[in-house]
């Protein structure tokens, strides 16, 4: 958790993502105010979410996530931010029944002290790289992208979703898969009618850059609202 938001890397054996973090931001926002005596919102927006080719890029991601508060530069060692899943993946504090840290061990030695000190290794030789990179929902190779969109094509959303956003839904999907380069992304979202700031939470980046990408020599359309869900997400609190 940082201080304005929070990230999760989440395995979803069902399609439950949108349930569960309804769920996991309603509990804690109650929770939030009445231990602050507020009331009303506390998340702003939706949540933004990426899928994950979990064979290339997971280890990455678990990594970005948990150096986020040293890059960041609120601590001077990824250790030193209570709020972290570190703790646990480094072995100094008890993992609780749904974390996935064991799986994680596994692929980094045979016993846990092997696995632990590999870990450490692993994160610090780190701490001076850039962040995995995403294109659209995609976290991944091109062909990842292509394969998960496939899946897509074939499966049936529920029929509670307008058809206006279901037929949205599908077609960011295979913009994402055919545009692997940000910019170009956002340039063709932008064409095919999405709104700046629908483009700018699904790209995880902030309305005014996603402004200069998208409309560098490229004509003003009509504006659309739009909708999606994903599998790795984090929520932003609403400034107090």
């Amino acid at each position: 958790m940082m201080p304005n938001h929070y990230h999760l890397v989440v395995e979803t054996l069902r399609p439950t993502l949108s349930r569960g973090m309804l769920r996991q931001n309603s509990m804690y926002a109650q929770h939030f105010n009445r231990r602050h005596g507020r009331v009303g919102h506390l998340f702003q927006a939706r949540y933004k979410a990426f899928i994950v080719q979990r064979e290339r890029y997971l280890l990455t991601l678990l990594r970005y996530v948990e150096l986020n508060p040293y890059r960041a530069g609120l601590v001077q060692d990824p250790v030193d931010w209570p709020w972290s899943s570190v703790h646990v993946s480094l072995g100094r504090a008890r993992p609780p029944s749904w974390s996935g840290v064991r799986q994680v061990w596994r692929r980094f030695g045979t016993s846990q002290s092997e696995a632990i000190t590999s870990y450490r290794a692993f994160l610090h030789e780190a701490a001076v790289q850039p962040p995995p990179v995403s294109c659209g929902v995609f976290i991944g190779t091109e062909a990842f992208a292509k394969e998960v969109q496939k899946r897509f094509a074939t499966f049936e959303l529920s029929p509670e979703i307008p058809r206006e956003q279901r037929e949205r839904r599908s077609t960011f999907a295979r913009l994402a898969a055919a545009h692997q380069d940000r910019d170009r992304l956002a340039k063709a979202a932008y064409l095919a009618g999405y709104p700046l700031k629908d483009i700018a939470s699904r790209l995880g980046l902030h309305y005014s850059t996603v402004s200069r990408i998208a409309q560098r020599d490229v004509p003003r359309l009509r504006r659309r609202s739009t909708d999606c869900t994903r599998l790795v997400s984090h929520s932003r609190l609403t400034p107090r």
